[in-house]
């Protein structure tokens, strides 16, 4: 695999060790990312990055988020169920 400067990677995981690894390992994330690649050195091997293809689809639409002097933040209901 080659990667060059601008392309967009995820960058592999490795879940946490313990007790109940088998269990657990199937429900965390395996890839984090995406993160661009802004320059290239031999910091992480190949194997442990997936290329990232660009789709608009995959862009979230954030609302403007005011963000308080203490780094909190409120959350207005999106919907009542019952």
């Amino acid at each position: 695999m080659e990667f060059t400067v601008g392309d967009y990677v995820f960058q592999r995981i490795s879940p946490t060790k313990g007790v109940g690894r088998a269990f657990r390992k199937k429900l965390f994330l395996k890839f984090v990312g995406p993160y661009q690649i802004i320059n290239l050195r031999n910091v992480f091997h190949v194997s442990q990055l997936r290329k990232y293809i660009q789709e608009p689809s995959h862009a979230l639409k954030i609302d403007n988020v005011q963000i308080k002097d203490n780094m909190s933040f409120k959350v207005k209901p999106v919907k009542i169920e019952d």
